[in-house]
């Protein structure tokens, strides 16, 4: 006999089944666009950004549309690493060391940048913290999986990375310091420029500087960074604040924030002072920057496996990366010009200075110096050099890349 309920009953599921299979389909699909499933590493990167992106009191949008949010000091995204959890924020040092600081300048010469965020910067007890965006953490990301940890060349055959630095002898070294000229290098998707000061352990490491990454930022600006790391990133360190580690104390200068003004040849030359030294109370290495002196934060010792004891290394230079495989042709450092172009044309490090025990901040000594770049046909680095009428050890460096650059 025919069972005219038995087949109600599969028609109605018939009919769910296909409700949820269109139901489904209207869910992947986004603008007439099937709509990829996010993977499991792009939600990993979601929880990440929500981590790092900490409830603001106040944003701050730049005039170059960066967000910053002034977020509570005492739970800024440092301390979300197991390593901090339990610390206390070091609102300044405890202590600076003699000599600290750019000396004073000439009745006329370069101009030293002050950075600032609009508005009078964040409220008290608060920090300014650069909002992270998932794109943004994702090529940061990669920045460092394919770049990070081979930045330097050991010799001067490793394609793609390009330096030009002044490097002291290995020694024992509680600080670093210069005035480093601005500039703005032409960006493209595949090649970044620094210029930095630097200290190391053994694969622990510290830089501060100035950065134009255009595949990380999406423009050519000039931009204040920092990074760090404690096992040549391997599994820690990143850039600024894109993972916990550094410790923001000052309310209106962010890492990440660009510079408004940069150094052009034949017109006016700016720098920005920067020093990096360890506090011999608490052992963490500070961040002093700008011609005021100010405390921007530390890194705390419980980072570094090396560092928390003393740097080994120090150097300044000029450094670049271009990976792109299709051009023969590498870009330009610092201003594109040879040092031998001297002030107003080539780009310096003005005022370089160590510290290597209780006597604060003293001039390299020229016998413990070295000079390296690794095509020195397309950039070069200066030996000490007369820069206006400042005292101290100055030195050019860069050139115009080209042709001749790639192995």
């Amino acid at each position: 006999m025919f069972c005219w309920g038995s087949l109600g009953l599969k028609m109605r599921l018939l009919l769910v089944g296909l409700a949820l299979f269109f139901l489904a389909v209207s869910h992947e699909v986004e603008g007439g666009r099937r709509r990829s499933v996010p993977s499991k590493e792009d939600l990993e990167l979601e929880r990440e950004v929500r981590r790092l992106n900490k409830p603001a009191v106040k944003s701050i949008k730049t005039t170059n549309n960066d967000i910053f949010d002034c977020v509570d000091i005492n739970k800024q995204p440092a301390f979300d690493n197991p390593l901090l959890q339990n610390l206390t924020v070091q609102l300044a040092p405890s202590g600076l060391p003699k000599g600290l600081g750019p000396k004073p300048p000439p009745p006329s010469g370069s101009q030293a940048w002050t950075l600032s965020i609009p508005d009078g910067g964040c409220p008290p007890g608060t920090v300014p913290i650069e909002r992270t965006t998932t794109s943004q953490l994702k090529k940061m990301k990669s920045f460092f999986q394919t770049q990070g940890k081979n930045f330097l060349p050991a010799d001067d055959t490793t394609p793609g990375y390009h330096v030009a630095a002044t490097r002291m002898a290995l020694g024992s070294y509680l600080g670093a310091q210069a005035s480093v000229s601005i500039h703005q290098e032409p960006a493209a998707d595949h090649q970044y420029h620094r210029a930095m000061v630097w200290v190391s352990g053994d694969t622990d490491y510290i830089q501060v500087g100035w950065m134009v990454n255009k595949g990380v930022y999406g423009d050519g600006k000039t931009r204040f960074f920092t990074m760090w790391t404690a096992d040549n990133f391997d599994t820690t360190g990143c850039m600024n604040t894109y993972c916990p580690g550094f410790v923001q104390v000052n309310s209106k200068i962010p890492l990440s924030i660009n510079f408004d003004q940069v150094s052009t040849v034949n017109g006016t030359q700016y720098d920005y002072p920067i020093t990096i030294f360890q506090d011999q109370s608490t052992l963490d290495w500070w961040l002093i920057a700008g011609p005021n002196i100010t405390a921007i934060g530390y890194w705390p010792k419980e980072l570094f496996p090396f560092l928390k004891m003393v740097a080994i290394h120090v150097e300044w230079g000029g450094y670049l990366y271009k990976d792109d495989a299709t051009s023969t042709t590498a870009p330009q450092m610092g201003s594109g010009q040879f040092p031998e172009q001297g002030y107003g044309k080539a780009a310096y490090f003005k005022q370089i200075q160590i510290v290597q025990g209780e006597g604060g901040f003293v001039d390299p000594p020229a016998d413990s110096v070295n000079l390296f770049s690794d095509r020195p046909q397309c950039y070069k680095v200066g030996p000490s050099a007369e820069l206006l009428f400042y005292t101290g050890y100055h030195f050019y460096y860069g050139g115009p890349g080209g042709d001749k650059c790639n192995p």
